[in-house]
């Protein structure tokens, strides 16, 4: 039985999240000025169908009129949608819970997905290689 993060040998709560999770991606993200768009990469990416928690890469998915004024970020296009004016096009492959995201991903039916923590684990526990 675990009663602590250092019965699992992880120092605390932040090193066991990121022994899950592979942050690279956003933090290079974060660092771009622009996006070069004149090729468009297209994604299939997994959402588990009515759940909340996916809510921001919906509206990532939307026009959002007003979103550059709202942000104070000039550089946002308002006619284009935040997936568009980073060059992809995201395709939308529905799941009904984390596991069938995971399944999606490792088969390639989806390029990404998101999934919830109890999912991830219980592939990652059960040594799946799934990198979230």
């Amino acid at each position: 039985m675990f009663n602590s993060y250092s019965d699992l040998r992880f120092k605390d709560g932040a090193e066991f999240a990121d022994s899950f999770v592979d942050d690279s991606l956003i933090q290079k993200a974060l660092t771009v000025k622009s996006w070069d768009t004149s090729k468009i990469t297209t994604l299939k990416f997994s959402f588990i169908v009515g759940d909340l928690h996916q809510l921001p890469v919906h509206l990532a998915a939307e026009i959002l009129p007003g979103l550059a004024e709202v942000t104070g970020n000039s550089s946002l296009d308002n006619n284009k949608t935040l997936f568009e004016q980073a060059g992809l096009d995201i395709v939308s492959v529905d799941a009904s819970g984390s596991g069938q995201v995971i399944t999606q991903m490792q088969s390639g039916e989806a390029d990404f997905g998101v999934a919830g923590q109890p999912g991830i684990i219980a592939y990652d526990i059960n040594n799946k290689l799934t990198t979230a």
